[in-house]
């Protein structure tokens, strides 16, 4: 593949970061061991500027990945020279001129499960991981996992100092790889993150409300996965990412904002991409959410109109669901469904239940949901449009909100 088409686009930064940033990070830190993963990040950053004020859109390496991973390498070791922080550096193998360029891939899949082995706090490695393996900003992870940022920083510092102990060796690993339970359960999840962050860009500082990069990221994790550990919820997860992907270019509107499922023009969901859901949709032996999420997008992916959505069948899915994650956001979209079968007192309670597990989170529906509740009831809609105004970071959709605000009043 000749790599000018991935990069004469105006998402040349965002694609260089999103891409290469986790690899590379992963590969480094295999070499240099986590101790140094303060060094590797500035590194990678100032590799990063290097990079964007000297590379143009049609004069770039042959090899991004490789000049990346060089030049990176050869700032942390002329470092380590400068500070003395080692009295022998050979451990490193730092003949640059001579290396071959690591398997990026295999890196970063490495480095997710050399970390979801180590012996610290579930969400402190899972904060940690999709920090500097995943590239996720503070407020991508907050919202992600919904936690404030202050939380975020805080389990992000205990973890870099937890990791400050863990040696060099935990990272290589020899022979073929073997995945337990729990580290398929913990990919899966950094994997279902990453995806969601993609889905749900209105956190971010860019002015797409898909951000494709992250879900595509996102999918070519889960193959890798799936490719190793041929895990049935692996298979899952790539059925809920290739359902959702068959609907981007019925989501958007021309302003950029979210269309709902309601309004969407299904003649524009990608036939292609849901037939490859359906090729991992494959009955469990043991039930997972991934699967009833699948499940539950398959539902709606089926109807021909809104209309005729069986509405009965998704809410008992919800309701297994709940049994085995109970979450605001499902108990949400549960509501929704109670809606649609006109159940509105009870999805009425339901919503101001959660109201108070939201307050710190902006999620990409609370814009659908207000106008979902904009003739149900409109107290609550204010606020839904209220939390999105508060929350999200897009001067365009700021602009949205507030019209549809003005129009409530």
């Amino acid at each position: 593949m000749n790599p000018n088409s991935k990069f004469e686009t105006n998402n040349f930064t965002e694609h260089l970061f999103r891409e290469f940033y986790q690899e590379v990070f992963s590969s480094l830190v295999i070499k240099f061991g986590s101790k140094h993963v303060d060094l590797i990040e500035d590194a990678i950053q100032e590799t990063f500027f290097k990079a964007l004020k000297s590379w143009k859109y049609n004069a770039y390496p042959e090899k991004p990945k490789g000049w990346l991973f060089t030049v990176t390498k050869n700032y942390i070791l002329n470092h380590l020279k400068k500070d003395k922080i080692n009295s022998s550096l050979s451990e490193y193998n730092l003949v640059v001129e001579n290396d071959a360029d690591p398997n990026y891939e295999d890196a970063q899949l490495q480095m997710v499960l050399a970390c979801s082995q180590l012996e610290i706090k579930e969400q402190s490695k899972l904060i940690f991981t999709l920090k500097h393996i995943c590239g996720f900003g503070i407020t991508e992870i907050a919202n992600s996992l919904l936690l404030t940022e202050a939380n975020v920083y805080k389990n992000l510092q205990r973890a870099k100092q937890k990791l400050q102990l863990v040696p060099k060796k935990h990272f290589e690993v020899e022979g073929k790889r073997s995945f337990s339970e729990g580290d398929i359960r913990y990919i899966e999840t950094i994997i279902y993150c990453m995806f969601n962050e993609g889905y749900d860009s209105v956190n971010t500082n860019i002015n797409e409300a898909i951000h494709k990069e992250i879900c595509f990221e996102a999918v070519r994790l889960a193959h890798l996965l799936e490719k190793h550990s041929k895990a049935e919820s692996t298979q899952h997860i790539l059925a809920l990412c290739y359902f959702h992907m068959a609907r981007f270019s019925s989501r958007i509107d021309t302003y950029g904002e979210f269309v709902s499922l309601r309004n969407q023009d299904r003649s524009q969901w990608d036939e292609k991409l849901v037939k490859i859901g359906f090729k991992y949709l494959v009955k469990p032996s043991i039930l997972n959410r991934y699967y009833i999420e699948a499940l539950i997008a398959s539902f709606h992916l089926k109807a021909t109109r809104f209309s005729s959505t069986n509405w009965k069948e998704i809410l008992k899915l919800y309701d297994l669901l709940l049994e085995i994650d109970e979450t605001p956001i499902i108990r949400l979209n549960r509501a929704i469904c109670m809606f649609e079968l006109h159940m509105n007192d009870i999805a009425l309670k339901e919503l101001e239940s959660i109201k108070p597990l939201l307050e710190d989170n902006y999620l990409y529906f609370s814009v659908s949901m207000a106008e979902y509740l904009e003739d149900k009831d409109v107290e609550l809609s204010k606020f839904w449009y209220q939390k999105s105004l508060e929350k999200t970071k897009q001067d365009f959709r700021r602009k949205i909100i507030l019209t549809k605000l003005e129009q409530l009043l």
